[in-house]
């Protein structure tokens, strides 16, 4: 975690130990690393929450988190659906040819609930990547 504010840091031209010192105070950062366990954060969330309290935002992280809507990541499901199929690129492939498409239906829901952390219904999208896979490559 240290790396990552050192980095920004530089990044900004701050000095490391000041903003250390003025901005994650002892007890401000052990509630910032308790409030990132809690929440099982991604790295990427952790790093979000970091710089804005870099920048000098001094309010709770749980705040700070809700406001900024770090974790929220504004994308559609059809735009998710079309991400993965993309990066398995030959298991959508398979789609047209296959006669275990329910099985393949089911890995790729897989991925994106993975992606989703369980946010969107099975059924939902299950239907979502069925209908991307019947026009994958259709055109």
């Amino acid at each position: 975690m240290y790396e990552v504010i050192l980095g920004n840091c530089r990044k900004k031209g701050l000095d490391f130990l000041k903003v250390l010192k003025e901005n994650f105070r002892d007890i401000y950062l052990a509630k910032v690393l308790d409030f990132s366990a809690k929440k099982d954060m991604s790295m990427g969330e952790l790093k979000a929450l970091l710089f804005e309290i870099i920048d000098g935002d001094q309010r709770d992280p749980e705040v700070i988190y809700r406001e900024k809507h770090i974790g929220e990541k504004v994308i559609s499901l059809e735009q998710l659906v079309a991400e993965v199929l993309q990066a398995n690129e030959s298991k959508a492939d398979e789609y047209k040819a296959s006669t275990q498409k329910a099985g393949l239906v089911k890995y790729f829901s897989g991925q994106l609930q993975r992606q989703l952390k369980g946010r969107e219904s099975d059924e939902k999208v299950a239907a979502e990547v069925q209908k991307a896979l019947e026009q994958w490559k259709v055109a």
